[in-house]
């Protein structure tokens, strides 16, 4: 038996949900006391086989802080109107079926901190007509999907907070931005098993932060800088 996401979002409960967590075992809650008294439960057996595109009124759950629904069977596209959880610190969808485009609104929920995306079929650029972007950003991982194009280089404009950059296993081409080193917060940069080229600036070395850097089976080339690891490719 399948069960789609409507029979989950599609209620006047879920509006009020301040997390939402449909994994190996769905569970949820709401108010500020929502991790001592507010929990709900569903079978694991049934959580197991979530399916379905996720519908557009997500955007009603307007108090979700924490949104995960990684290990799923979701399809379809990211709904912008995700765009609507102005609360929103940590958005998962990894290891699904989704595709189409990473909606650009996902970049300016102001609270977001972290997203996932691993291991869907997502394509088309990064950052798709970027607009005016405010992005708090600390976590971006989009790595195992079908993301092509270049690395913007206005990346250091609108991502400044990042310390995870997750891109392997794409179709990434072009080089690393050379102004990359102004992701001064940056601790780990994965960017391996892509088509990139080019070189590793120096502007790298100046990030005191970065601990991992992965650009295996690529054509970079360049300077010697001084990381903790390079193999790393989550």
């Amino acid at each position: 038996m399948e069960v789609y996401l409507q029979v989950y979002f599609n209620t006047e409960e879920f509006k009020l949900f301040h997390w939402l967590s449909i994994n190996s075992m769905v569970k949820c809650g709401k108010g500020h006391d929502m991790y001592l008294n507010s929990e709900s439960w569903i079978s694991p057996t049934i959580a197991s086989r979530v399916c379905g595109m996720i519908p557009p009124f997500v955007g009603n759950a307007t108090n979700m802080i924490n949104f995960s629904l990684f290990g799923n069977r979701v399809s379809g596209n990211i709904p912008k109107e995700i765009s609507n959880l102005s609360q929103l610190e940590d958005l998962s969808l990894s290891d699904n079926q989704l595709t189409s485009s990473i909606p650009t609104t996902q970049f300016n929920i102001s609270s977001l901190l972290a997203l996932h995306l691993l291991n869907n079929s997502l394509s088309g650029p990064l950052l798709q007509d970027e607009g005016n972007i405010v992005s708090n950003l600390e976590v971006l991982r989009i790595s195992h999907n079908q993301i092509s194009g270049c690395i913007p280089s206005n990346i250091c404009r609108i991502l400044t907070k990042l310390k995870m950059l997750s891109l392997s296993f794409n179709n990434i081409t072009g080089e690393i931005p050379r102004n990359i080193g102004c992701l001064a917060k940056l601790e780990v940069l994965s960017i391996g098993r892509n088509a990139m080229s080019g070189t590793i600036h120096a502007s790298l070395g100046n990030i005191s932060t970065l601990e991992n850097l992965g650009c295996s089976h690529s054509r970079i080339v360049g300077h010697s800088i001084h990381y903790r690891s390079s193999s790393f490719e989550p």
